[in-house]
């Protein structure tokens, strides 16, 4: 009877996850911009991936299977702090987006501030979270149109950030100046180095150039209308 229950529990958590990534395939386009428009008239499958969330159970994770969870909650759940306000024009527009707005992860309701620096950045330590994490707006990484997976996390994490820095207005070198996102100034402390990060995932050395950070672009990160 308990093996009969537990499969149970798996098989819905699959269907939901599945659901999840029905709606990162459908509303998420190659470039990472969202279709909000049409994901606020067909949210049910996003809503029910996040109800779900309450009652997921961590047990037997791996640590890929953690960091790919807490990726996944606070991606889909930003998805739906801007549903739930649009339209909109940014999420800074969003009173208590990060800070204040919470919902039931696990049995306790949580703030996507304290997903991303309680959890992601104080108990797995890995960099490449900010090449993931997705607050909607246009300089952020891009959100992938389909779900982290723990077996597949380093090449997805490795990919992201390949394509993070393919971008110049993300990443720049002009003459002996290299201009980047603040990104790594605002949690350059998880970098273990900076230079030696983008040269990783982008191929180029930016030791000596004089270090400038980009504006950073708070618009929505919607598709075209």
């Amino acid at each position: 009877m308990k093996a009969l229950f537990i499969s149970l529990l798996l098989a819905t958590a699959c269907s939901v996850q599945a659901d999840y990534a029905e709606v990162l395939a459908k509303y998420v386009d190659t470039d990472g911009m969202v279709n909000y428009a049409a994901l606020s008239k067909n949210r049910k499958p996003l809503d029910d991936y996040i109800r779900s969330l309450e009652t997921v159970s961590s047990t037997d994770w791996t640590q890929e299977d953690g960091i790919a969870f807490w990726i996944n909650a606070y991606n889909a759940r930003t998805l739906q702090v801007i549903v739930d306000h649009y339209p909109t024009k940014s999420i800074r527009k969003i009173p208590g987006a990060w800070k204040k707005l919470t919902f039931p992860i696990q049995g306790k309701e949580r703030t996507l501030d304290e997903i991303e620096h309680k959890i992601l950045r104080k108990q797995y330590k890995e960099p490449r979270i900010h090449m993931a994490l997705v607050c909607a707006a246009r300089s952020c990484p891009k959100l992938r149109n389909e779900p982290y997976e723990g077996k597949r996390l380093d090449e997805q994490l490795a990919d992201q950030s390949r394509d993070f820095l393919s971008h110049p207005d993300r990443f720049q070198i002009k003459g002996k100046t290299v201009r980047i996102s603040p990104i790594f100034k605002w949690f350059k402390g998880d970098f273990e180095s900076v230079p030696d990060f983008i040269q990783q995932y982008s191929g180029k050395n930016i030791s000596g150039l004089k270090i400038k950070y980009q504006s950073y672009d708070w618009s929505l990160n919607e598709q075209s209308k």
